[in-house]
């Protein structure tokens, strides 16, 4: 029916209107504006929303609509806000799990539930839940497990593999299963290492080998080699050829510059993170070991909210 017809094209527009903001958002958050990336997410989420609400039955809204929940929840996790990161990665793992079950051959909707459950584990974990977090990382292994033994050459699925096992490798050193954790980021390093040597200027991959790294020297008794990891990691955070101004990227550099005890050179970062309101717990568990104070920025939380259009709700909203 023409009228069908005009419903499914408007519903095309939308949705490269929701393309438009996520782009802008990640545009935001390379470049250090965490306010701008939240509001920018947050439209594209109002948008997938209503697109999912308005075709109930269509799959690959609901798709859309579960990975903008889990992006946008990571980076209000990155704000400081780790519980409402941790409620909207949730509900994207459960609405990807119900995906998988009503589909169980699209590789799409294992692989969301399984990277969004490794990313919701780690801020668990922070969070002091060990307990769901080694569930959490046990379900998304096993669904990686079977994603790459079906497609060995599929780089996305090794790297999301690879950041899995450094998630448990992270749970095992904190449950003092030292050698465990020490065998897991081996494994996820050496998944990684050629991935790093094909795609150097790939963002997910210099983060996730960055993590690696860092995993495996903080369980290395190797003093020297611990140093040698550390090293490298830096070199591949300062060789960045785009991006530099990613706070994710920084906080690494900190974490490795604290590590190779190089405080000084770690301090103009820390306080260039600070000014951008970047609160991640992983960063805020590093710094409190080093006894460094970093407050609440509230000036930036003033500006998340009026970016977030937050304050008192209006009437008939």
């Amino acid at each position: 029916s023409a009228e069908g017809d005009s419903v499914s094209g408007e519903g095309d527009w939308v949705e490269y209107l929701g393309s438009a903001y996520n782009n802008l958002g990640k545009l935001a958050l390379m470049r250090g504006d965490l306010a701008e990336a939240v509001a920018q997410y947050g439209a594209d989420e109002r948008i997938q929303s209503g697109l999912s609400a308005a075709e109930p039955k269509n799959m690959s809204r609901r798709d859309n609509l579960l990975t903008v929940h889990a992006i946008l929840g990571r980076t209000q996790a990155l704000t400081g806000d780790t519980t409402a990161g941790m409620d909207r990665l949730q509900r994207a793992v459960d609405m990807a799990t119900q995906l998988g079950v009503l589909d169980p051959s699209n590789t799409d909707f294992q692989e969301h539930a399984a990277l969004y459950a490794t990313q919701l584990s780690r801020l668990r974990r922070l969070s002091g839940d060990l307990p769901s977090a080694t569930v959490l990382t046990d379900k998304a292994l096993s669904i990686f497990a079977g994603l790459t033994r079906r497609d060995p050459d599929n780089a996305a699925w090794q790297r999301e593999y690879a950041e899995a096992l450094v998630e448990q490798a992270a749970q095992l050193r904190e449950a003092g299963q030292q050698d465990e954790a020490r065998e897991r980021a081996t494994v996820a390093l050496h998944a990684l290492a050629p991935l790093m040597v094909q795609l150097p200027d790939d963002r997910s991959t210099l983060l996730a080998g960055t993590a690696a790294r860092l995993s495996l020297a903080a369980v290395t008794t190797d003093e020297r080699a611990a140093r040698q990891l550390r090293t490298e990691a830096l070199d591949s955070v300062r060789s960045a050829k785009s991006g530099q101004g990613d706070p994710r990227l920084q906080a690494l550099r900190v974490e490795t510059l604290l590590a190779l005890q190089r405080k000084p050179d770690a301090t103009p970062v820390i306080q260039r993170l600070w000014a951008s309101g970047y609160r991640d717990p992983g960063l805020l568990r590093v710094l409190r070991r080093e006894h460094i104070d970093y407050p609440v920025n509230q000036a930036f939380q003033h500006e998340l909210l009026v970016a977030t259009g937050g304050g008192p709700p209006q009437e008939g909203e």
